[in-house]
């Protein structure tokens, strides 16, 4: 049985791109024209496509997602402000709806989405499709009100051209037919990700996402629970000192606190052991990183030289 072809997820009718004969999207010569009056080389479309709309990293892991939200969860932007986020705009599909404290990330809505004949042409079809239908059904719960489509204009997640009416006529027809496994789930937890992607799959240092740029915030923001946790067990072994020293002897009881000293001594020097090998780890990665750039720049140099020659 032949799988039906698939279509965009709204009707030409209501398409918010005015498409006449010079701004239709199409092939001309070794480029092709994108909604929003520019032009992209033929050879570097799908890349480009895949760049705005690829989830995969999320995808992938979807049987692990309900651990980092929940499904169809999806707060209006001016909810997000009314729980003190801070909105992040980022061009980066796959970090589209993720939090972290008081940050969210959200992609602006790509404009070739809601033109009906480039999506037609260049998307239906393709692995991207379930993709962008997903983008599109996030933007339809994210703008629900007029106070939601302000801040969108503000911060340039819509195009400025669309007005309300024009809005909430589209938002009404999006109904997509599928969504990639990521867009099951809505806003999802940066933290829970990052221990997905470390516990389950290896990626021990960067998770999914690494927010440092230097090792002290990396450090402080990572391992700040040991100190806790050094803290509680500090005051439990002060304890165990006040009753040692009360004279009241028990054989039994001193030869438990001389385990749970012994314990906690291990788990101290374990834990000091673990953070120098992860800090060891990360400056030389960082260091394999810089010489290897460098090389680069070098080998680059080189061949500009020898052409030059």
């Amino acid at each position: 049985m032949e799988t039906p072809p698939q279509q965009a997820p709204y009707p030409q009718c209501v398409s918010l791109l005015v498409v006449d004969n010079d701004s239709r999207p199409r092939s001309s010569g070794k480029s092709v024209k994108l909604p929003g009056n520019y032009h992209i080389p033929q050879d570097c479309l799908a890349h480009y496509l895949a760049s705005e709309l690829d989830v995969t990293r999320l995808s992938d892991i979807f049987p692990y997602l309900w651990f980092a939200g929940r499904p169809d969860h999806v707060r209006p932007l001016h909810r997000q402000r009314l729980f003190q986020r801070s909105i992040i705009v980022t061009e980066q599909a796959d970090l589209h709806l993720i939090w972290h404290n008081k940050q969210i990330y959200v992609k602006p809505l790509p404009p070739f989405l809601l033109c009906h004949d480039f999506f037609s042409r260049y998307i239906c079809n393709t692995p991207l499709y379930a993709d962008a239908c997903g983008m599109l059904a996030s933007y339809t719960k994210l703008v629900q009100h007029k106070s939601d489509y302000r801040v969108a204009l503000e911060l340039g997640l819509l195009p400025e051209d669309i007005s309300w009416p024009q809005w909430t006529t589209f938002a009404i027809q999006v109904q997509p037919a599928t969504v990639s496994k990521r867009y099951v789930y809505g806003e999802l937890r940066l933290f829970r990700l990052n221990l997905i992607y470390r516990f389950c799959f290896g990626h021990w240092i960067c998770g999914y996402h690494l927010l440092h740029t230097n090792f002290n915030s990396f450090f402080g923001s990572n391992f700040a629970w040991p100190l806790i946790i050094f803290a509680y067990l500090t005051t439990v072994l002060n304890a165990m000192q006040v009753v040692l020293a009360s004279g009241r002897q028990n054989q039994s009881l001193d030869g438990w606190f001389y385990g749970a000293s012994l314990a906690v001594v291990i788990v101290i020097l374990g834990t000091l052991c673990a953070v120098a090998g992860f800090f060891v780890t990360l400056l030389l990665k960082n260091l394999v990183k810089a010489l290897s750039s460098r090389e680069r720049v070098k080998r680059d140099d080189l061949e500009r030289q020898a052409k030059r020659a």
